[in-house]
């Protein structure tokens, strides 16, 4: 029981955020503007999330960055990775996107953990100089009640060790395919 309410909370917490990017109608998003950005943008996406496949993960956010003219990446992080190698992974993703694009600096746009994660590497790695900006949507900077109780969870019972739950926990953010 305890793990069906864990799987739900998880799922209404990462699904809104598809949710929401797709009540907005797509009519109100004029495209007659180029928005002029100096800098590419990096989208970093949070928990149970992947730039490999998930298109719902932004929405239509990078479509509409694109059709105004800007350059969209993705972070290309682990939905479930922790903060030290999610860093390293950004690092590659900013190293290579730097280095293709000739641009000196990026913008990144992340969203949950993924701020966590963007504002790590940043620090870590000395990359102030080299990313423009950092927006967070929905980050939980001062940190998150529902974490505390999962890692808290997981060190009383090892739950998220569990191999099979990781996968399950994996494909809770996406909606139920049509049957």
């Amino acid at each position: 029981m305890k793990n069906k309410a864990i799987i739900a909370l998880f799922w209404f917490f990462f699904s809104s955020v598809y949710i929401v990017a797709q009540i907005i109608p797509a009519a109100e998003f004029s495209q007659s503007e180029r928005i002029e950005l100096r800098y590419p943008v990096i989208l970093v996406h949070g928990i149970a999330r992947s730039d490999r496949g998930d298109r719902q993960a932004w929405g239509r956010i990078p479509i509409v960055l694109r059709e105004s003219g800007i350059e969209v990446f993705y972070g290309y992080t682990d939905a479930w990775g922790d903060v030290a190698s999610n860093a390293r992974l950004l690092k590659a993703t900013v190293d290579t996107i730097l280095a293709t694009t000739n641009h000196e600096r990026v913008n990144i746009i992340a969203h949950s953990k993924g701020g966590i994660d963007s504002r790590y590497f940043i620090w870590r790695y000395g990359y102030g100089d080299r990313v423009a900006s950092l927006t967070t949507l929905s980050t939980p900077h001062g940190g998150s009640e529902i974490a505390d109780f999962l890692y808290q969870l997981r060190t009383q019972v090892r739950i998220l060790d569990n191999e099979n739950l990781r996968r399950r926990l994996g494909n809770v953010g996406r909606l139920p395919k049509a049957v």
